[in-house]
This record gives C-alpha cells, sequence and structure tokens, in this order.
C-alpha cells in the first residue's frame, strides 16, 4: 500500500480474533480476515526517555524496550501485545538507523545506551 495516510489507518485496525487467533482488519463499520506475510505491526521510531529505550508502534501504540530479537535474515523485532495476543513487530529502516545510531556500542548479543542496556537475541525457531 502506498498511501501513508491508508498505511497509518490500516495499522490501528489490525487486530487478533479472540477465538481463532486469526488477524482482523476490523473499524466501526466493518471487518476481516487479514493474510498478514510478515509481521503485522511495524516499529517506526526509536528514543531514549528516563534511561529507557522506547518505540512507536505503526499502530499508534508505544513500548519500552527489554529486548531485540534478530531473524536469520537479519530483520530486528519486537514482541508486543496486540490486544490479548502477543505478536512481533520488524523494525523498519529508519528504527533500524536510530539503534544503530542511539547504541554506544553493540556486542556479545548486547547494546549498550548510556546507563542502560538491552539484549539482542535470537529469533526463536518457530
Amino acid at each position: 500500500m502506498a498511501h501513508q495516510g491508508m498505511q497509518r489507518a490500516f495499522a490501528t485496525w489490525v487486530y487478533v480474533h479472540p477465538t481463532d487467533g486469526r488477524f482482523v482488519l476490523a473499524n466501526a463499520e466493518d471487518w476481516s480476515y487479514l493474510q498478514v506475510d510478515d509481521t503485522p505491526l511495524f516499529v517506526t521510531r526509536l528514543w531514549i526517555e528516563h534511561a529507557a529505550l522506547w518505540a512507536s508502534l505503526s499502530n499508534t501504540t508505544s513500548m519500552q524496550i527489554s529486548r531485540i530479537y534478530q531473524r536469520l535474515d537479519g530483520a530486528l523485532l519486537l514482541q508486543t501485545r496486540l490486544g490479548h495476543a502477543y505478536v512481533w513487530a520488524k523494525l523498519d529502516r529508519h528504527a533500524t538507523f536510530q539503534l544503530g545510531e542511539l547504541a554506544t556500542d553493540v556486542s556479545n548479543k548486547v547494546a549498550h545506551f548510556p546507563n542502560f542496556t538491552v539484549l539482542l537475541v535470537d529469533f526463536p525457531k518457530m
């Protein structure tokens, strides 16, 4: 989807169906099942606040980060809640670049920041 306004709107309409666990695109008028090819959410921005790393997600929520997962293809992901379910959110290019800019060092699966660290964990095998 090329239109950024529609991307933002659709991202706020993504949910996990409470009984069957499938992704749903729902607004006040209607809903439909949705096939997600990669991750249902994206991390669009990172920042440091109160000695912690924070992320803005594509569904307009934010979360504090304590661990970042790395897939075999190199993609960086966070695990977050979407309603009652846990889902993956992939760092977009901008957020990945910000991670490199904000970290003072990355070594031995730990990203070091002023006054705190974030674990870099191998993505779980499915």
